[in-house]
């Protein structure tokens, strides 16, 4: 079973997609159309209670991947992030690095690798998902890109995911 994440709209930024639906919410409503049963999704808060409503939703269960969505400003490359970073640390020091293939799932799906999350919520859920699992992996959808271009790319990472785990 793999679990999808996305965050709630947020903020009041009027390049949002229409009616202020949030990029990664979309495809993620997208994907569960195609992938059905074995997938499980959640929509968390764009706050500090993303770290509950995560807890609540992997806890007591086996999950051979979790996938975590954010949006990512502009018209960049939709990205695979490498780390996390201990949100507790100001220098960024401490990370937690997935134990999927990162740098042959970008490659093979024709996207990007970064190093750098960023300090928002972002990298929170991610570092605390690393901490239950390193079976996690978080994708940056840019905002202002096609959501063709989201959902095909996640789908791409979902079937090389299936071939890794």
């Amino acid at each position: 079973m793999i679990l999808l994440t996305a965050f709630e709209p947020f903020g009041t930024d009027e390049n949002n997609m229409p009616r202020n639906i949030n990029v990664s919410k979309q495809t993620l409503l997208s994907l569960r159309r195609e992938f059905g049963n074995a997938m499980s999704y959640l929509v968390m808060s764009v706050g500090p209670e993303c770290v509950e409503q995560f807890d609540e939703a992997v806890g007591g269960k086996e999950w051979d991947a979790i996938i975590l969505m954010g949006e990512a400003p502009g018209d960049g490359p939709i990205r695979i992030e490498k780390y996390a970073t201990d949100p507790a640390d100001p220098a960024a020091l401490r990370k937690r690095e997935s134990a999927l293939a990162t740098e042959t799932l970008a490659e093979k799906c024709g996207l990007a690798l970064t190093d750098e999350i960023g300090r928002y919520f972002c990298n929170v859920i991610y570092y605390h998902a690393l901490g239950f699992t390193d079976k996690a992996l978080f994708v940056h959808l840019p905002r202002e890109r096609n959501h063709g271009d989201h959902k095909a790319a996640l789908q791409k990472i979902i079937h090389a995911l299936r071939g890794l785990i």
